[in-house]
């Protein structure tokens, strides 16, 4: 192969990558930034013997993920705490201060919901103490 193509090859590419840098540098929003998820709502259904959880988490520019969770356990207080502590250790979502805990009627999970106060409270207990756990081990 002739070394006078190959030369003219990585200058090529050399003169397009600091384009590319160049053209980062002057878009603002081409830095990466990272994202802040909270957990926003739980939705619980009882299935079978288990118990269905959908959790929505919203990040800080308003993007919405949804997950859906089937719990080990059929009493909803055990089931909140293991969620809580399941969706900690992912270490993706931050925060769970304004979580509401809602049971659904119907598979929709959109209308006929009924708040749960006391299960928000467990559910936000058991996040604190997974989140503490994985920023402990990632330490």
């Amino acid at each position: 192969m002739d070394m006078g193509f190959l030369c003219s090859l990585l200058e090529i590419d050399s003169l397009a990558l600091m384009s590319r840098r160049s053209q980062q540098s002057q878009n603002p929003r081409a830095m990466r930034r990272f994202r802040e998820w909270e957990v926003d709502q739980v939705f619980l259904r009882r299935v079978g013997g288990r118990i269905q959880a959908n959790v929505w988490t919203v990040s800080s520019e308003n993007e919405v993920q949804t997950e859906r969770w089937f719990t080990p356990s059929s009493d909803p207080v055990t089931a909140l705490r293991w969620l809580g502590d399941q969706v900690a250790a992912k270490g993706t979502v931050q925060t769970a201060h304004n979580v509401r805990v809602r049971w659904a009627r119907d598979e929709t999970f959109l209308e006929n919901l009924i708040d749960d106060a006391a299960l928000e409270d467990e559910f936000r207990d058991a996040f604190e103490l997974g989140i503490q756990d994985t920023r402990d081990t990632r330490r």
